[in-house]
């Protein structure tokens, strides 16, 4: 550090409210600087002489003060007329809310056991298909099985 800490660098310093490295950088220039190491110590007393005067003028507070703060630093705070009134609406609509959220869930309830219960699918029967493909194949014209007419019989014995 070049130029010399303000005073009130040196009691930021004294009182340890500097951060790392100007805590650091401060800390060599009293190493260098014996005014500004003089100027700390100087502090260093002043805020010893304070402490101890401090201490020994301390006085207690009368107690029915010291119970007025206590119980002023406890009590809660009053509520203001908007948090009476919204307190009363909310007690007055509490049951028909519960009301309404009774009647969803119940509507809820009821499509969801509707949607979620099992119908039974109808059973299939292979020997269905084979009777439906008997019936088709018999009426195919030119199928192995089918009734020849008449007039094609002629032609096919010749």
């Amino acid at each position: 550090m070049s130029d010399h800490p303000t005073p009130e660098l040196i009691d930021d310093y004294v009182h340890r409210a500097l951060a790392p490295d100007a805590d650091a950088a401060v800390h060599a220039h009293f190493e260098e600087c014996s005014y500004c190491a003089a100027l700390r110590d100087d502090e260093r007393r002043l805020t010893d002489l304070l402490r101890s005067y401090g201490e020994a003028s301390e006085r207690e507070l009368p107690a029915a003060l010291r119970a007025s703060i206590l119980d002023a630093c406890t009590a809660s705070p009053t509520a203001g007329p908007l948090a009476r009134l919204t307190e009363t609406l909310t007690a007055a609509l509490r049951p028909l809310i519960a009301v309404a959220v009774a009647a969803a869930l119940a509507v809820a309830f009821y499509t969801g056991m509707h949607a979620v219960t099992v119908r039974p699918q109808p059973r299939f029967e292979a020997s269905s298909l084979f009777a439906d493909h008997a019936m088709i194949s018999g009426t195919a014209p030119f199928s192995d099985g089918a009734v020849v007419p008449a007039a094609l019989a002629d032609d096919v014995d010749q």
